[in-house]
């Protein structure tokens, strides 16, 4: 079914841990909070000034985390979906991430610096990271709960496209691989033993080129790509680990993680145009997808 109320590219999605909410950030600048059981929408948020572009639950579902390319984190209180606090980012974010052990969240973007906040006690933000080129996907690896940062440095042309794996305490390069595409989109799977990354063959390229999977196995410096496909444009893994769901052009295929074969196709015919975003519900019984026509599509699986 659809939910309707967006009037521009939804990138950002995400569920509540319960599964009862379901947020969504377009680049009409609101962030829309919908009750999933009744499939209405239970409040906007004001226009925030920038692109809504990354959406994130605490663990405890208390708090959403919402970045924008106006440079903003804001906190909204889950059970008013009211804004609590927010916080001024070095630049335009493109991605943020929550910790599931501690307090932090973490956004990055344009300005290539990585900023870390505890949700609790800290307004002014930490660097954790800092690269020369922009910072596109964040992302924390479970179980260790390193940060995981991929960016593309076109002011170093020998080594433009390396995902960066970094322990947060030290801010040091802990591994790195390279991938062959500029980098934008990145999903981990939830035992953290597949990374996933979507990208580009250049940065102005304006379709995605392809998508690769990656095996970390027992030592995340021996990884291993284990499969390739088309571009994409929104990654997202089952919470159960067993299917991965790629975003295209009017459709999302589910692939198995056991052989990386399609096992379902949900097609959404035309003026739909991208997938821009995709999030699972906790449970895994429903899939939400954002679209560049402001649409967000929920499928029962």
């Amino acid at each position: 079914m659809k939910l309707e109320g967006h009037t521009d590219l939804v990138y950002g999605l995400a569920f509540s841990p319960d599964g009862r909410l379901l947020a969504s950030g377009s680049d009409d600048g609101t962030v829309r909070f919908w009750d999933v059981a009744k499939k209405t929408e239970r409040r906007v948020g004001k226009p925030s000034g920038g692109k809504v572009r990354a959406l994130a639950f605490t663990p405890d579902g208390r708090i959403m985390v919402s970045g924008d390319t106006g440079g903003i984190v804001r906190v909204w209180d889950t059970r008013t979906c009211h804004e609590q606090a927010c916080w001024q980012n070095d630049g335009p974010i493109y991605s943020l991430a929550v910790s599931l052990t501690k307090p932090w969240v973490v956004a990055a973007g344009a300005v290539g610096a990585v900023k870390l906040w505890d949700l609790y006690s800290e307004k002014k933000g930490r660097r954790v990271g800092e690269h020369a080129g922009q910072v596109k996907a964040v992302a924390f690896l479970p179980p260790q709960g390193k940060l995981l940062v991929t960016w593309d440095d076109s002011r170093a042309p020998s080594d433009p496209r390396r995902p960066r794996l970094w322990a947060w305490a030290s801010g040091q390069l802990h591994w790195g691989f390279d991938a062959g595409l500029v980098l934008n989109r990145m999903a981990c799977s939830p035992d953290g033993r597949f990374l996933v990354f979507g990208g580009e063959d250049d940065e102005y390229s304006p379709r995605p080129a392809g998508t690769q999977v990656w095996h970390l196995g027992e030592d995340t410096r021996s990884a291993q790509c284990v499969h390739a496909m088309e571009g994409s444009a929104a990654l997202a893994f089952k919470p159960d680990g067993s299917a991965l769901a790629v975003g295209y052009w009017h459709k999302v295929k589910l692939l198995s993680t056991r052989t990386w074969d399609v096992v379902e196709d949900y097609f959404w015919p035309p003026p739909s145009d991208w997938i821009n975003s995709l999030a699972f519900s906790p449970d895994g019984s429903k899939l939400a997808a954002g679209c560049s026509n402001g649409v967000v599509m929920l499928w029962r699986l």
